[in-house]
């Protein structure tokens, strides 16, 4: 028996049959005019156990959840591409004892679907809950509610205020539907408590109190199913197969920001659907780096399109060994080679996915390291390997103007810094290993005779100390 609860849960899963739908892909020019329309048919699975007859806001549980749900059919009494079918559980048999069998399919699927509307109407209306919540076991036998199709799309819509009670594990289950061929894409809605946890495995959790949130969740249900124009973005790698994941998408309806979500390949094997308006024009930016813009992209109403973006990735890795301290401050400018336009400020000794291809860079150490036409591979890491710098102290006794070259062979000299000419004591700059020169006049003499000029060598890891006074 179930415990008195404070709460009643709204578990709407959302099965859409990997049935064969026709696929579009950007630039796709299959406009077949005689396809046939895709016809939706929704399993409506009630709760009518013992524990719906407890209070909710307004009446009964069960009397609240038929009332409201009765105007939800009213929405699709005109829509003449969609069927309805009704199973109950917990309506059959009086608790106690526990039977763990009770569920029935009361009205199965029909062409006519208004009069399907009006049979599931009065069956509800003669219901009288008084049994237990064989859940799972209502899911696995939906699986043989739906006759054979080749042009529908099929949905699964759980109402029920509490958990399972018969130890049906809906984890297996929801495994089940997929090797049934049904692609699972769940909703959950809880009232009063927070059931995130128990069904993780089964769908997106979203919390609700109130009946008119109970209404919500029916009516975003029934859009769905009633927009059949859905989408999945597949990011190709250089043998064309979708394997490419786990980056940031962000949607632009009419030149407007509509969305941003991070790309996911489902771990269950099936596709990350989602349901799109198919009227406004779209472009879809993806976030790899550089980033892959989509322009004009339209989608074909009443059917599945799949977004085709070659995307393949591979790694840049910037490698210095020890001093540590002097890495994490150095920045790696990224350009792609040929193009002057920055594409990335990468720290020294991180990782960072890049498209393949080849890239000019630049590394901010003093001096800098240019390196032109790094290629990226996919799925391989290009390690860039950078010395480690050593650290130039600079003992100034007074405030003065200094300037420090580098002399990469003897008499020929490149500008690295310029020291600060407000430090009166001691400054320490980080160089990379090498041959150098400093030249420095304190603010105090006039004359540019007053010029101090030193020559020293940096080594990697330790620090080399310059006095610029005489």
């Amino acid at each position: 028996m179930k415990t008195s609860r404070l709460f009643t849960s709204v578990l709407l899963l959302l099965c859409i049959l990997s049935y064969p739908l026709s696929s579009y892909g950007v630039g796709s020019k299959d406009n077949d005019e005689n396809e046939k329309e895709v016809t939706t048919r929704i399993l409506f699975i009630f709760d009518a156990s013992q524990s719906m007859v407890g209070r909710w806001q307004s009446g009964t549980k069960f009397q609240v959840a038929t009332n409201l749900f009765n105007r939800i059919l009213d929405s699709l009494e005109d829509k003449s591409n969609v069927q309805i079918a009704l199973r109950l559980y917990g309506a059959n048999s009086v608790y106690p004892p526990k039977d763990c069998n009770d569920t029935e399919l009361k009205v199965p699927f029909s062409e006519g679907g208004v009069d399907n509307i009006e049979k599931v109407r009065k069956t509800l209306a003669y219901v009288r809950p008084k049994g237990t919540s064989p859940i799972a076991l209502s899911l696995q036998e939906s699986i043989n509610d739906f006759p054979p199709c080749e042009d529908c799309r099929d949905l699964i819509v759980l109402i029920t205020d509490g958990l399972e009670e018969c130890d049906g594990d809906l984890c297996a289950i929801a495994k089940a539907l997929k090797r049934a061929n049904l692609s699972l894409k769940p909703f959950i809605i809880g009232i009063g408590k927070d059931y995130h946890e128990d069904f993780d495995c089964v769908g997106t959790y979203f919390d609700a109190s109130l009946e008119y949130q109970f209404v919500q969740a029916l009516e975003l249900i029934v859009s769905l199913a009633l927009n059949s124009t859905s989408y999945h973005i597949e990011l190709l790698d250089l043998k064309k197969q979708p394997k490419v994941s786990n980056v940031a998408i962000s949607l632009y309806r009419d030149k407007q920001i509509e969305s941003n979500f991070i790309h996911s390949i489902p771990k269950d094997g099936t596709k990350d659907t989602m349901a799109i308006d198919p009227i406004p024009t779209y472009k879809f930016v993806v976030h790899t780096i550089p980033p892959i813009i989509k322009e004009e992209v339209k989608f074909k109403a009443g059917k599945h399109n799949v977004i085709k973006i070659p995307a393949s990735q591979g790694y840049l890795w910037f490698r210095t060994p020890g001093n540590l301290n002097n890495r994490n401050k150095v920045e790696c400018i990224i350009r792609q080679t040929g193009k002057h336009q920055t594409i990335n400020f990468q720290r020294l000794g991180s990782k960072e996915r890049y498209l393949t291809g080849c890239y000019d860079i630049e590394i901010l150490t003093r001096p800098r390291i240019y390196l032109d036409n790094v290629c990226v591979n996919e799925n391989l890491t290009t390690m860039v390997e950078v010395p480690a710098s050593g650290i130039a102290s600079f003992t100034k006794g007074s405030a003065g103007y200094g300037t420090i070259f580098y002399e990469p062979s003897p008499g020929n000299i490149e500008w690295v810094y310029n020291l600060n000419p407000e430090n009166y004591s001691t400054e320490h700059i980080y160089l990379l290993p090498g041959n150098y020169r400093v030249v420095f006049r304190t603010k105090k003499a006039d004359k540019s005779v007053f010029t101090i000029e030193k020559k020293f060598k940096v080594n990697a890891g330790k620090t080399t100390n310059i006095k610029l006074y005489k």
